[in-house]
């Protein structure tokens, strides 16, 4: 289970005290129990496809939503999440707020705190179909630890598989995902060419580190030392460090959104 699983359990907990409901998580990997140690009340255990069908698990998501009708369905702003719930959403024409950086109850109803014009400001946004369905930028909510102690119900789930896949092969990659790095180095425009960015991993590697970019340069499809190509700087939100304008510049046009990042470091090192 990744750590923005274990970020969005803890999120759901928080909000479900508030409104004095319970969580239910949907998993499709190995080792369900640490769900439950990490928060979750009851637990669904999808059997059958594969952990990587998206479109098994959607479909399952799906009919639990048109089922059961819950409150709320979350999901981790990843490149999984977003597709199951998306998915899920479209299907029975609910509302989805994606990559949100906070979520929250306000008067019995959920609010969505999403940054717009590139981070400079943050929207919260109610929707107008139930349930409320959200995406949430890793990083942006500390994990439960864990306590194995708890107990919860588990409900197996059969689901027919919707993808094939003939092989599995384990990716190996420079640098870790930042993400889930403590130490971010950014890259913005102000590298120039994009063969500079290799001054950028050369940086991180001694620290530890990940490397992220700037939109504008995941847009220029320069080179990615880590999949998928670059999370854009304002989803590394959770780096303990963050280091900006030493070895790497982050353009003028990139500040907005870099502010969103550093407001959740816990350093920053700023050198022109």
């Amino acid at each position: 289970m990744t750590k923005a699983s274990c970020e969005m359990l803890a999120k759901a907990s928080e909000l479900a005290a508030k409104v004095g409901g319970y969580v239910t998580a949907i998993y499709g990997g190995e080792k369900p129990e640490e769900l439950v140690a990490r928060g979750a009340d009851r637990e669904g255990l999808l059997q059958v496809a594969d952990p990587r069908d998206y479109m098994a698990h959607a479909d399952a998501l799906m009919r639990l939503v048109t089922e059961r009708r819950p409150w709320a369905v979350l999901a981790p702003s990843t490149s999984y999440g977003r597709d199951v719930l998306a998915r899920a959403a479209a299907r029975p024409g609910l509302g989805l707020a994606a990559d949100c950086v906070n979520l929250d109850v306000v008067g019995g109803r959920l609010a969505q705190f999403k940054p717009a014009f590139g981070g400079a400001v943050v929207s919260v946004i109610y929707s107008k179909t139930t349930p409320y369905m959200a995406t949430a930028r890793p990083g942006t909510s500390p994990p439960h630890s864990l306590d194995h102690g708890r107990r919860g119900e588990v409900i197996e789930m059969r689901i027919e598989p919707r993808l094939r896949f003939a092989a599995r092969e384990a990716a190996r990659w420079e640098l870790p995902d930042p993400r889930e790095a403590e130490v971010v180095v950014g890259v913005g425009m102000g590298l120039k060419r994009r063969e500079n960015v290799a001054y950028a991993v050369e940086l991180a590697k001694p620290l530890g580190g990940a490397v992220d970019a700037t939109r504008n340069v995941v847009h220029a499809g320069w080179p990615s030392p880590h999949p998928p190509p670059y999370c854009e700087l304002v989803e590394a939100g959770s780096a303990r460090v963050f280091l900006m304008r030493w070895m790497v510049y982050v353009g003028e046009r990139g500040w907005p959104s870099a502010d969103v990042v550093i407001s959740t470091a816990e350093t920053e090192v700023l050198r022109r």
